[in-house]
């Protein structure tokens, strides 16, 4: 883990070992699946991550000053074992398949009493008959090669705060919750949020803007139906190279 070297927006100038000692941690480690590829509203991709934003085929983010991060290391699509996730999680993987537990969002019908906790949080909002059968979201891949994957098993959501592996500060987590974010993360709906109260996340997301409220990235128009993507606010720094 690499400490010391210091950023500057807006005027704030903040090493990370001073989030060190503030409490935050900082990590160099993203753990996830090999060639998954997470939107982050950061100025840089995390370490052992590559920044593919407008390569061939994947495009721009969907808002400036957003980045797709596609990941180098992490676990093999394969493992039976994988990483901490959330039921229902939607990740992009780079690949002909997605991982073991998880099922492409083509709509698919599922069997409820198979998946009483899956159907438990979204029910048939997206299909089904909403007793016996319920159906998952279809999100069409729009990146050759990419999938959208969804977590059959996972970590119940909570509202209180994460119960796993924490995520990086900044990362979207996308979820077919009708309920909102989970904790720890808010809805990337433009909101404003007062620098003050998160410091580390002011100086990720709204670095460059003058110190005080300053606005998040608002993805509702890209959100499909009951889809939200949801900005991680309490999380781990991201480091980097």
């Amino acid at each position: 883990m690499k400490f010391g070297y210091r950023m500057l927006w807006g005027g704030l100038c903040i090493s990370v070992l001073h989030f060190s000692i503030m409490g935050i941690a900082v990590a160099e480690d993203w753990v996830g699946y090999r060639d998954e590829i997470r939107l982050f509203a950061t100025p840089y991709c995390p370490s052992h991550t590559q920044d593919v934003t407008g390569h061939p085929g994947m495009g721009a983010a969907p808002v400036p000053g957003m980045r797709y991060c596609r990941n180098l290391d992490g676990y093999y699509l394969q493992d039976v074992e994988g990483p901490d996730t959330y039921l229902g999680q939607i990740r992009r993987i780079a690949s002909a398949n997605c991982p073991a537990g998880y099922a492409e969002t083509d709509g698919r019908l599922l069997n409820s009493n198979e998946h009483q906790a899956l159907f438990a949080l979204i029910g048939g909002i997206f299909g089904g008959n909403g007793r016996d059968t319920f159906a998952l979201p279809k999100i069409a891949a729009d990146t050759p090669g990419v999938r959208n994957c969804l977590a059959l098993k996972g970590l119940f959501p909570s509202r209180e705060g994460y119960s796993g592996t924490t995520p990086y500060m900044g990362s979207l987590l996308v979820v077919p919750y009708g309920f909102g974010c989970p904790g720890g993360s808010t809805w990337a709906d433009g909101k404003r949020l007062p620098a003050w109260e998160n410091p580390a996340l002011y100086v990720l997301v709204g670095g460059g803007k003058p110190y005080g409220w300053y606005p998040i990235p608002d993805l509702r128009q890209f959100a499909q139906r009951d889809i939200k993507y949801c900005l991680v606010t309490d999380g781990l720094f991201p480091g980097r190279e």
